[in-house]
């Protein structure tokens, strides 16, 4: 059976089966989120994105070494340094 394009699902029936809604996304399903009657969102299997898409995602779930955290400092501390 092929996946289906673009099926429609509401916002509470992707809280209530979210399992499942996972394992249609894995075998290539895309989905288009449904609020009050309205569309929000499209939800795809990122095997179906774009190469410029999947790039930013990396980004963001892997950053350069020179964007990352490395030791704790309380949020004063950062402001005081940032003003100064």
């Amino acid at each position: 059976m092929l996946p289906q394009r673009n099926q429609p699902i509401s916002v509470k029936e992707l809280r209530q089966n979210f399992p499942k809604f996972i394992d249609q996304l894995d075998g290539g399903t895309t989905f288009v989120l449904i609020h009050r009657s309205h569309p929000i969102a499209r939800i795809v299997p990122y095997a179906d994105m774009s190469e410029s898409q999947s790039q930013s995602l990396r980004f963001w779930s892997d950053p350069p070494r020179k964007n990352r955290i490395t030791k704790k400092a309380s949020s004063i501390a950062l402001i005081k340094k940032e003003r100064s």
